[in-house]
């Protein structure tokens, strides 16, 4: 459906290229919204300038209209595409009036830049792109930049249990060797000869 669609525009702003040399169509990049345009432009055509709407297709950003020229039926076309420039977003209007010359066409650009400053103020400034890889370098800090603690996030408190524990096991470590000291000199001090130990005895 929207190929017929887009096959008519396309018939409709051909038709008058046979009667006038053909010209490209005037465009401007907007910093509005694209819904905002695209009602702003529907308004501009079908009421402040009381032309015929023959079709519109927000999805497919287009308008076909017609209107009376020195009693000569006379077509023209709207587009507007949301696009990207550089770093920045933008919605770019494009104008076809067929059997016109292009400075009718700005005048109409012109007449619809003219009616989004007075609906919407003055216009925004253009959207910057941010890159997905940025963003998620940014939502995820590097391994590097996390806080690592270290003895001076450690307050006197912990210290204080630190040294505690310390003490702790340095206590326990030397009864541990002292014990061991003792069982060996047992060991060695002990009679090898069972005789002599019962001789010793009396």
């Amino acid at each position: 459906m929207k190929i017929l669609r887009i096959v008519s525009l396309a018939l409709l702003l051909a038709a008058g290229s046979f009667a006038t040399p053909s010209h490209a169509a005037v465009s401007r990049n907007l910093t509005y919204g694209e819904s905002l345009i695209w009602r702003c432009a529907v308004r501009l055509i079908r009421v402040d300038l009381g032309y015929q709407l023959i079709e519109r297709d927000m999805e497919s950003g287009y308008l076909l209209f017609e209107y009376k020229e020195s009693d000569r039926l006379m077509t023209g076309a709207i587009e507007v595409l949301p696009i990207e420039s550089g770093d920045r977003r933008y919605v770019r209007v494009q104008v076809k009036l067929n059997h016109q010359p292009s400075y009718v066409e700005s005048v109409l650009i012109n007449k619809l830049e003219k009616k989004l400053k007075s609906d919407f103020g003055p216009p925004p400034e253009a959207e910057r792109i941010t890159p997905t890889a940025a963003k998620g370098s940014e939502a995820r800090p590097s391994q590097s930049t996390r806080p690592r603690q270290s003895e001076e996030n450690i307050d006197a408190d912990d210290l204080d249990d630190i040294d505690g524990e310390g003490e702790a096991r340095a206590s326990r470590r030397g009864r541990d060797a002292k014990a061991d000291r003792n069982r060996n000199n047992r060991r060695n001090n002990a009679p090898t000869d069972p005789d002599a130990e019962f001789d010793g005895a009396y």
